[in-house]
């Protein structure tokens, strides 16, 4: 190999001091990618071209495909208390209780990131979400409750992978068997297709007696 160089954040030219027989195989490894959160496929395409050439030759170009990385955190829901739920502390049906979510990071928490807490059956009561880091103070936490099911909050510092977020808030519980908790992490235009996504699993209600 004669020389490589960065042409542009998209492009990387490796200039070859030697002709290449057939069947030659070479490597090119890419130890730093940045890529940005809201690409999540595209392709890597290799060009053939011959020395000081603009002109790329076209039949032997090959397209690889690429996807982003998705991670899962590990949720669950737990008491007001911070417990698992079990009696006598269990979430009845048709009644307000507050629950507490937790949500462990499987990777950095980026400052432009929006934290998603969504159910599919409870609604959760305006001005009642709070939310804290377990390895950082966030003087300021903006809550949007854009949907009566559903909340997003803003407002962290980089959080480290690892960490826990706690977010107690109260619900209303209908007449249900069953509820589902989903936590989505990412930039807000990206959140119908997150970085950071998992469910904790379905937790079980009963009627009070």
């Amino acid at each position: 190999m004669q020389s490589t160089a960065i042409v542009t954040a998209n492009i990387i030219v490796t200039k070859f001091a030697q002709a290449f027989v057939v069947g030659r195989k070479f490597k090119v490894t890419i130890t730093d990618i940045k890529n940005p959160l809201e690409i999540s496929t595209g392709f890597v395409s290799v060009y053939y071209l011959p020395d000081n050439s603009m002109s790329p030759l076209e039949i032997k170009e090959l397209a690889i495909p690429i996807a982003t990385r998705k991670f899962t955190p590990t949720v669950q829901v737990l008491t007001g208390e911070g417990l698992t739920s079990a009696s006598p502390m269990q979430f009845y049906q048709l009644k307000q209780q507050y629950l507490t979510v937790t949500v462990i990071l499987p990777r950095q928490y980026n400052t432009n990131f929006v934290v998603q807490i969504l159910t599919d059956t409870l609604t959760i009561h305006e001005g009642t979400v709070f939310a804290k880091a377990s390895t950082v103070i966030a003087s300021k936490l903006t809550y949007d409750h854009y949907d009566p099911k559903g909340v997003r909050i803003t407002g962290f510092p980089i959080i480290a992978s690892g960490s826990k977020l706690t977010i107690t808030m109260k619900v209303w519980i209908p007449s249900i068997p069953s509820f589902n908790v989903y936590a989505s992490i990412d930039q807000l235009s990206s959140l119908s297709n997150p970085i950071i996504q998992g469910a904790a699993p379905t937790v079980d209600t009963v009627v009070p007696t």
